[in-house]
């Protein structure tokens, strides 16, 4: 008796509470580009929470089975196979926006301070930087600066390598070796140069964050259940897919300026960004934060974005 009286008022206010869901306006985006929650934030937060979570769940699950089968290291004494992937080199092709990039950074209470960056590009084209400070010297600058753009010579192709300034992989996901010999500018006084001769190490001291496998859940599907899902949207998140990881770790090592020996040691971090299979990378923020392999899941979101292909 009680469903009977129930049921008749039920589904016509439901159908009602539906469709004015489906035909609620979009909240616009802040500034032009940061989206807001709209219509079906939770079911889809839900969806890509749950594909996330299983994801690392599988991740997990594989690199536990490839120690136990032989297949690989156990990642402490020795690296885990997954991880010396990510030191490998990439091939860039010719897309102008290809990348495959190593980041160095750290600084001292006493000031010492070393900020350095390759990044390779197509055809042989390479971004670079160094600054460098040491305790009773000015500030320097790589000659080039403020440009970064510079070219390889046939030598140096392949590298992470430019006009003397060099970072290379020791051991993977334990030490990287940066090292430089040339002028150095002084931010100061630009027309001024001294002669530099760098030799750092850097070392782990824990262990890297992979973006591809490590990012929170919750955030990434925050973020994406707040965009207009369509199969544009996720063909573009898979387009521009990249890796990324960074690493904490000390820097140390010795500095000549003009003949003039420094020693530096202090805490610093690294970032390996690597192109993803096209050898693109990414250029919009909600693009940053989706990083992690869309072919594991591709058919099933492909299916889902099209049920909310307006919405």
């Amino acid at each position: 008796m009680f469903w009977d009286l129930i049921l008749p008022l039920f589904i016509p206010a439901a159908l009602v509470l539906f469709f004015r869901i489906l035909n609620k306006p979009y909240k616009p985006a802040i500034f032009g580009v940061y989206q807001q929650r709209n219509k079906f934030f939770w079911i889809k937060y839900i969806f890509m929470y749950l594909i996330l979570s299983f994801r690392q769940l599988v991740n997990h699950i594989r690199r536990i089975l490839a120690v136990e089968t032989g297949k690989s290291s156990d990642g402490v004494q020795h690296v885990h196979k997954q991880d010396e992937v990510l030191e490998n080199k990439y091939y860039l092709g010719d897309h102008a926006q290809g990348i495959d990039a190593v980041y160095l950074n750290g600084c001292n209470k006493d000031g010492d301070a070393v900020i350095c960056g390759i990044a390779r590009r197509p055809k042989h084209v390479v971004d670079a930087f160094l600054f460098l400070k040491v305790k009773g010297e000015d500030l320097l600058l790589s000659p080039e600066l403020p440009d970064t753009y510079q070219e390889q010579v046939t030598i140096e192709e392949g590298y992470y390598r430019v006009k003397g300034l060099e970072i290379a992989n020791f051991i993977p996901m334990r030490t990287w070796k940066l090292t430089y010999n040339g002028d150095m500018k002084v931010r100061n006084d630009t027309e001024k140069t001294v002669k530099v001769e760098l030799e750092l190490t850097w070392s782990a001291v824990f262990s890297h964050f992979n973006y591809d496998t490590q990012m929170s859940p919750k955030s990434m599907a925050r973020d994406l259940a707040k965009e207009k899902w369509s199969r544009g949207y996720f063909k573009l998140l898979k387009k521009f897919h990249q890796t990324h990881y960074e690493q904490m770790g000390v820097l140390e090592g010795t500095v000549t300026i003009d003949g003039k020996d420094h020693t530096i040691y202090h805490a610093s971090g690294i970032i390996v960004l690597d192109p993803s299979e096209t050898g693109k990378r990414s250029t919009a923020t909600c693009i940053i934060s989706f990083s992690w392999k869309m072919e594991t899941v591709w058919p099933l979101v492909q299916c889902v974005s099209l049920l909310f292909y307006h919405i």
